[in-house]
């Protein structure tokens, strides 16, 4: 991943924002639809696919938990 794409999660670590939170959403998803596109089973590739599950689990939750307070 370069530094002009951080880590899915990133969001995570900032104020919420329901628009930083759909991209960094979007990113994660990028990044699972590119090694199922292109799987090498290398351990590297398994942990950013953990990383990027694990993200959009914990953004969806945020982002329910907000929707809860705010309803």
């Amino acid at each position: 991943m370069s530094v002009s794409n951080p880590k899915p999660g990133w969001s995570l670590a900032k104020p919420f924002d329901l628009t930083e939170a759909a991209r960094d959403i979007i990113a994660a998803a990028q990044i699972l639809a590119d090694h199922g596109r292109h799987p090498t089973g290398s351990p590297e590739q398994a942990a950013e696919v953990q990383q990027a599950t694990a993200a959009i689990h914990a953004i969806t939750r945020r982002v329910e938990q907000h929707s809860l307070r705010r309803g």
